[in-house]
């Protein structure tokens, strides 16, 4: 059985919407996420499940520079 490498990935983003859209559009909409933060976030994918209840498998692909490590 192949072990998972996980890592945690922390983003600091300004947003001008209420903390409730923004909220809704990462339990919702995450497939609009990209059009939002096209800089950070490349792709989302939902893999299994409705994309909104638990057990939901979503692939998030991230875009990675050195900007984000200073």
């Amino acid at each position: 059985m192949a072990s998972a490498n996980i890592e945690k990935l922390e983003v600091e983003v300004e947003v001008q919407c209420s903390a409730d859209k923004f909220y809704r559009m990462f339990k919702h909409d995450v497939k609009e996420i990209p059009k939002h933060l096209p800089h950070i976030i490349e792709h989302v994918e939902v893999l299994e499940g409705d994309g909104v209840n638990a057990g939901t498998v979503k692939l998030w692909k991230y875009i990675l520079g050195k900007n984000y490590y200073t």
